[in-house]
């Protein structure tokens, strides 16, 4: 990995099962395919599901002024 770590990577690596890390970190899996993402908690699953709403909104709202 030669990014910049973010909000959405730290959230990830801090809140997803250790095999689903592996298979993220292997980029086996896409971080925006719910279906594929095993987190820790249904807690951090409905965070990342809303922290992603609410980023399609803002920006589908700047596309559309």
């Amino acid at each position: 990995m030669n990014e910049e770590p973010n909000f959405k990577r730290i959230f990830l690596d801090t809140h997803l099962t250790k095999e689903c890390k592996q298979k993220l970190w292997d980029e086996d899996i896409d971080i925006y395919n719910l279906e594929e993402l095993t987190f820790c908690t249904e807690r951090a699953k409905k965070v990342y599901v809303s922290y992603l709403y609410y980023l399609s909104k803002l920006l589908f709202s700047s596309l559309v002024v």
